[in-house]
């Protein structure tokens, strides 16, 4: 497969899991081919949107992104969906 389609599937995934959530388009972290377990890892960036007359919004929290992984086999199915969100803070 392609990069882009990786990407492309990665995208597609996290907005139809996530579709009920009011959240920003997601953008391309980084992307990389596991090539021991021939799988792929897409990270994407995830802005939730938060009214400005919140507490959040005032802070501009809705600006710091939650980053997910998405990992693709090497056909393009979906295996599965990591927030990596906490790893930044360990």
């Amino acid at each position: 497969m392609e990069v882009k389609q990786v990407v492309a599937i990665a995208k597609k995934h996290l907005m139809d899991v996530m579709d009920d959530e009011s959240i920003e388009l997601p953008t391309l972290e980084e992307v990389w081919f596991e090539e021991k377990k021939k799988v792929w890892k897409v990270t994407l960036g995830v802005r939730r949107r938060s009214p400005s007359d919140s507490a959040a919004g005032r802070l501009g929290l809705s600006l710091l992104p939650d980053y997910k992984t998405v990992t693709i086999s090497k056909v393009g199915d979906v295996i599965s969906l990591r927030d990596r969100t906490a790893d930044r803070f360990q």
